[in-house]
């Protein structure tokens, strides 16, 4: 499990990466639908936004139920890249947001109930 202090790290250097515009959410989608696995790492990570904004109206009770939001979150969103059919599922930001689990459920309930995985991006080594 990551500690709160790896959380924020976390969330801070999501926050750097910057939000994709349309057009280039377009091409990355198009290129990883094709079979570029370094465009499909950068359309998730570049996505990791949608996740946090996620947990963060899910997020209810201890900062350990918010991390496993986003863990779950982010298996979510690579499931989604790794299914999602640019010709016919319309804008991915939608798609994946619809991927997500449904927030409304209690979310310490439903963080409680998830595997424990590692937060680590393109070229790092989970901690």
């Amino acid at each position: 499990m990551i500690s709160t202090d790896r959380y924020d790290e976390y969330r801070k250097t999501v926050g750097s990466l910057g939000r994709l515009s349309t057009r280039e959410t377009s091409r990355l989608a198009w290129a990883a639908w094709l079979g570029d696995w370094t465009a499909r790492q950068e359309l998730i990570e570049r996505s990791l936004w949608l996740v946090l904004d996620w947990a963060d109206e899910a997020y209810v009770g201890s900062s350990s139920a918010r991390i496993r939001l986003v863990e779950e979150g982010n298996r979510s969103l690579a499931r989604a890249a790794e299914t999602y059919r640019p010709w016919a599922d319309g804008d991915f930001t939608a798609f994946a947001r619809g991927r997500l689990p449904e927030p409304a459920r209690p979310a310490l309930e439903f963080a409680n109930r998830l595997p424990e995985v590692e937060i680590a991006f393109m070229g790092e080594a989970a901690s």
